[in-house]
C-alpha cells in the first residue's frame, strides 16, 4: 500500500503536512511530497484532512485490495470514502463518515 499524491489536485495547503503522525509529508515549492513512503503508516490521516482531495492510497493486491485506491471526498457536510478499483466497469465502494469524528486517523 502506497500513499499516492495527485499534483494537479494539491492545493499546497499543508493539511496533510501538519496532521501525519510520521512527520513524513513536508511542502516543496508549493506541492507535497512523501519523504520516506516505506515508512508510511497507511493510517490515511492524510486522505482524510486534505480539502482537494489530491491524496489517494493504493490498496495493494497483497493487502486484499486487487490494486485498488482508496480516496476521500467532502461532500453535503459527510466525508466520502470511495474505494476505487483499478479497471473501469467494477463498481466503486463508497462509504459515508460523520467529518466530526474525533478521531483524526
Amino acid at each position: 500500500m502506497s500513499v499516492e499524491i495527485d499534483a494537479a489536485r494539491c492545493l499546497g495547503c499543508g493539511a496533510c503536512v501538519a496532521i501525519c503522525p510520521g512527520d513524513l509529508l513536508e511542502l516543496q515549492d508549493g506541492q507535497v511530497i512523501m519523504r520516506q513512503a516505506d515508512d508510511c503508516w497507511r493510517c490515511a490521516a492524510c486522505l482524510k484532512a486534505c480539502p482537494a482531495g489530491a491524496l489517494s492510497l493504493r490498496l495493494a493486491a497483497v493487502a486484499g485490495g486487487r490494486g485498488w485506491r482508496l480516496s476521500v471526498t467532502s461532500q453535503d457536510n459527510r466525508l466520502l470514502w470511495r474505494c476505487l478499483p483499478p479497471q473501469a466497469g467494477e463498481a466503486e465502494i463508497i462509504f459515508s463518515v460523520d467529518p466530526q469524528d474525533p478521531n483524526p486517523y
